[in-house]
């Protein structure tokens, strides 16, 4: 009798250290954060509907200013992209998370230009997210 009690007792221990660790991973790991998300420099890359192969970056810094970075290319017969660079257009920003969830982005480009980051998810590889009302989705540049 005294077994099984003690068996039980060891059963419910490791069944609680085990959720614990889920817990702590879930709010831990899997959470974003200011270090994962400016520890990188973001890209995707799209064509643009003026027959442009677009490459879009953005990087931000822990002290709340970012860059935004978009390089249009002019693609060839067949669709890919010239080497030659068409034009650059660079965009400065500050920014900040709106609360303690850190879900939503605020960038602030000055003049009343803010743009909203929605449902942000900052992983090892990507970051994603609503950006100004559009899914995105945006890749480590090292990668």
């Amino acid at each position: 009798m005294k077994t099984k009690n003690l068996m039980k007792l060891f059963l419910i221990l490791v069944a609680t250290i085990s959720l614990s660790a889920c817990d702590e991973w879930n709010n831990g790991i899997e959470r974003n954060s200011t270090q994962a998300l400016c520890s990188k420099i973001w890209v995707e890359t799209y064509t643009t509907s003026d027959h442009y192969y677009c490459t879009h970056k953005l990087s931000f810094n822990p002290q709340g200013n970012g860059q935004e970075i978009f390089i249009y290319n002019t693609l060839d017969l067949n669709n890919k992209p010239l080497p030659t660079v068409a034009k650059t257009i660079s965009y400065s920003f500050t920014w900040e998370w709106d609360n303690d969830n850190m879900e939503c982005l605020i960038m602030n480009y000055g003049n009343n230009d803010i743009l909203y980051f929605e449902n942000v998810w900052v992983r090892n590889d990507y970051l994603s997210g609503k950006l100004n009302g559009e899914n995105v989705t945006f890749n480590n540049a090292n990668l």
